[in-house]
């Protein structure tokens, strides 16, 4: 999905920790294959304006990808596909930055039945700020099943961790404002609105603003499972502290970079 992945395990054996790093790694390549955009042929990648069965794992995905869609009022976007295509090209004209721009809207993704499809034809997901969490929450599992009870899953800036490492309380993480915290069986994102910048322009696209220039953000998200936090993280790095009234409603914390932006 566009970024590198680190697993870090403690199991009664190296042969244990191999095989079981092995068979985590091998299902974020299975997922790679269901959700990633940056792959034309995963089923993501394929869904179009025809009514089209869904596997398990894409169906419960964009159903989670549309609850956080609705949560965040629109901030975070599955279907913003279009912009971050076009971003990626690092350069664009006003007239396919606005025809791009037309064509997000998650309103516009249907769920029914088990199938999917969008109502415009050039509509595109890109589920990259909710799909990769949630391979971080499905390697954990993978692990967990293996017999690997303390476990540190990363991906990009998703981290999701299981028990604690032998003798300590738990793993040591930090946030976005510097400080370093001990969790364990919990999960963190941290996404900010500068970095990785194209025209002048950073790589979370808002969905309503288009590929205009952000101010400068940075904010973690903890909570139980990275396909919660990596959303949420996501919005409000996008709209700022308005939203992070309605991330706490849902058990999740919120620390900025920093002082608090506006």
């Amino acid at each position: 999905m566009g970024c590198r992945t680190r697993i870090v395990a403690w199991a009664a054996s190296s042969e244990l920790a191999e095989r079981a790093c092995r068979a985590a790694f091998e299902r974020f390549a299975e997922l790679e294959d269901v959700a990633s955009d940056w792959r034309p042929t995963s089923e993501a990648s394929r869904l179009g304006t025809e009514p089209k069965p869904v596997s398990d794992h894409l169906w419960r995905l964009l159903t989670a990808a549309c609850e956080a869609w609705r949560d965040t009022s629109g901030a975070f976007d599955p279907t913003v596909g279009p912009l971050t295509r076009l971003w990626r090209r690092g350069e664009w004209s006003q007239g396919e930055a606005a025809t791009a721009r037309a064509l997000v809207g998650a309103q516009g993704l249907t769920l029914e039945g088990g199938r999917a499809w969008f109502d415009r034809k050039g509509m595109a997901l890109d589920l990259g700020a909710i799909a990769k969490g949630d391979a971080c929450d499905q390697a954990l599992a993978v692990l967990d099943g293996l017999g690997v009870e303390s476990a540190l899953v990363e991906s990009g800036g998703d981290l999701a961790v299981s028990g604690p490492p032998p003798g300590r309380p738990g793993w040591a993480v930090r946030l976005a404002d510097g400080s370093v915290v001990t969790l364990a069986h919990r999960a963190v994102s941290t996404s900010g609105t500068v970095s990785q910048e194209r025209a002048g322009i950073g790589h979370l696209v808002h969905p309503g603003r288009g590929l205009e220039a952000l101010g400068g953000r940075l904010v973690s998200v903890l909570g139980r499972r990275a396909i919660e936090t990596e959303p949420w993280s996501t919005a409000l790095a996008l709209e700022g502290p308005r939203l992070e009234p309605a991330a706490r409603a849902r058990g999740l914390e919120v620390v900025w970079a920093a002082s608090r932006p506006a």
